[in-house]
């Protein structure tokens, strides 16, 4: 009795090795390096300053996202990154944050201009002064820097999703 369930434990184990063996020599599919479920080190760093900036942690994803653009000078989440650090900024608020969020949109659009998101980043820089606007009989230096801001994105993206919000501002 006992030499029988040996056997039956070693053919089932013989069935295994023998599933797994031919599921080896199948090809395997070719894996894009750069995908949504990677664990490379700058999508991990990217991922994470992205999640302390949903849970309102911008310093902290500030310096994550800091790090990975020192450290990580050609990878594709560069410009994602510089793009991140403005809408911490931004979304931080207050007069210190709006103006930081300003220049660092700025800072995008110049080094990449030819991005869909760099329209984004201009109509951000409208908004930024069209929210800080305040009652007509006051200083209108924000009605005026937005009005020339929308002006711009208009200018430099005609054809962009903002354009039409943009011309009604």
């Amino acid at each position: 009795m006992r030499s029988l369930s040996v056997f039956r434990i070693s053919g089932l184990m013989l069935l295994i090795l023998a599933l797994g063996v031919t599921s080896g020599c199948r090809k395997k599919k070719y894996e894009n390096p750069i995908t949504k479920d990677t664990q490379q080190p700058d999508k991990v760093l990217f991922d994470k300053a992205i999640a302390d900036i949903e849970r309102g942690r911008y310093e902290v994803a500030r310096l994550t996202l800091q790090t990975l653009i020192n450290t990580y000078d050609t990878s594709e989440f560069l410009a994602k990154a510089k793009l991140a650090i403005a809408d911490s900024w931004f979304r931080e608020g207050g007069a210190n944050g709006l103006a930081q969020a300003e220049a660092e949109y700025k800072d995008f659009i110049l080094f990449y201009p030819t991005m869909e998101e760099a329209a984004e980043s201009q109509e951000r820089v409208c908004m930024i002064h069209y929210r800080q606007m305040e009652k007509a009989d006051r200083d209108n230096m924000h009605a005026l820097r937005a009005e020339d801001e929308c002006r711009q994105l208009l200018v430099q993206f005609p054809n962009s999703k903002f354009a039409p919000r943009a011309s009604q501002l």
